[in-house]
């Protein structure tokens, strides 16, 4: 199998990293790629490709993933010794926080205690743990799970109430009927209130007792790997059933861009072998990444949207200005109706909404000597006609 991938640049800092650990191209067979405690790896490189290793896909952080597999120049992987998996809840338990709720509420209780050892609701207070509580109506996941706080690969961090009502928007006015959601675990829960087919991939495997396998998997991105393998059949039946799909992905900060895309490539394949309507079906995708990311992207057909992402619980990126999030997407970007009284406008040279601070296309150039936008800058030049015309 063929893998090629480019670590994606987060800041100054990672474009040094980037030129230590270059992703590799290799012709190593699936089957023998090692696998951490974490599911199957990656392959990276020093620059000059002297050194090759494979290492956690999930975790950057040597702390939190010390393993390694280094790879000889003759392609042969040295001696090591296999790790267990990380263990992942059975597909028999899956929702069994929902099912314990449903039965106490059928016998009549109505006060809930919820227990953070146990990972579960209780209808009384005599346990033998600490509980929390009482609680008088069913509680989302993320009223009683505390979000993960690594940023080496586990952070959670939810969006803000003006980026999921945007999203809602889109998915309304676009007439999606399924929508796949990979990292969004609030959006997901959100979505799945109303008549919309909604399907959740997260390595968080603390959601599994939240929500049926018809509707989550535990998932590694950057491999496509499914923690329970029965996970990938609950996946094909939902895409089975899909006809216009849009795919929701906020990876990590950090992500190496090439890895998500293979990934990505994957999921709009395995959609397109089982989908029942094949010739109208549609997987469209959007991403959450920090705009400067997005040279990575061209390559990709994606277009960045100029709305400015925010999260509810990010100490930066909960106000618009100070955010770097941006929305990646191959749909067309007028699909996109940002709030006007935000301060977006639409450009009707661009087809687009665009911020009131962003000096896009031609007709701002032609105003100013240089215009920024967010695939590059655009600069007047002046042919010897004596044209204004624009250079990138």
């Amino acid at each position: 199998m063929m893998i090629k991938l480019i670590l994606g640049i987060t800041n100054n800092k990672a474009q040094k990293v980037e030129k230590q650990r270059i992703i590799e191209e290799h012709q190593i067979p699936s089957a023998a790629i090692p696998e951490c405690k974490h599911g199957p790896c990656l392959l990276f490189s020093n620059e000059d490709g002297s050194n090759k290793w494979f290492s956690c896909s999930v975790f950057r952080s040597k702390k939190r993933c010390p393993f390694a597999v280094t790879v000889d120049r003759n392609g042969a992987l040295q001696s090591y010794k296999s790790e267990r998996n990380i263990a992942s809840l059975p597909i028999e338990e899956y929702g069994k926080v929902s099912k314990k709720y449903e039965n106490l509420a059928s016998l009549g209780t109505v006060a809930f205690w919820w227990c953070k050892c146990c990972a579960n609701y209780f209808g009384t207070e005599e346990h033998v743990h600490k509980l929390d509580g009482p609680y008088y109506e069913w509680k989302k996941p993320f009223q009683l799970l505390e979000p993960l706080r690594d940023d080496a690969g586990e952070a959670q961090y939810f969006f803000s109430s003006e980026t999921t009502d945007l999203l809602r928007n889109v998915i309304e006015a676009e007439h999606f009927d399924s929508i796949l959601c990979i990292g969004v675990p609030t959006l997901f829960e959100k979505l799945r209130q109303s008549n919309i087919r909604t399907f959740l991939l997260d390595y968080d495997d603390r959601l599994a007792s939240f929500y049926a396998p018809s509707e989550f998997a535990r998932f590694s991105m950057l491999v496509c790997h499914f923690y329970v393998p029965i996970s990938r059949s609950y996946l094909c039946e939902f895409l089975r059933g899909s006809q216009k799909l849009l795919c929701l992905c906020d990876p990590p900060f950090g992500v190496h861009v090439s890895a998500l895309m293979r990934t990505l490539t994957t999921l709009r394949e395995m959609f397109c072998s089982v989908s029942a309507k094949k010739r109208r079906s549609v997987f469209n995708v959007t991403l959450f990444l920090p705009y400067f990311v997005g040279k990575h992207l061209k390559e990709h057909s994606l277009t960045m949207v100029d709305f400015m992402v925010t999260y509810s619980n990010h100490r930066h990126f909960s106000r618009p200005q100070k955010s770097v999030v941006r929305m990646f997407t191959d749909m067309p970007n007028c699909s996109f109706a940002l709030p006007t009284e935000k301060g977006y406008h639409f450009c009707e040279s661009c087809n687009r909404f665009v911020a009131e601070k962003n000096k896009h296309c031609w007709k701002m150039a032609l105003r100013i000597p240089i215009a920024t936008y967010a695939g590059g800058v655009f600069a007047k030049r002046t042919d010897i006609a004596g044209n204004v015309r624009l250079a990138i």
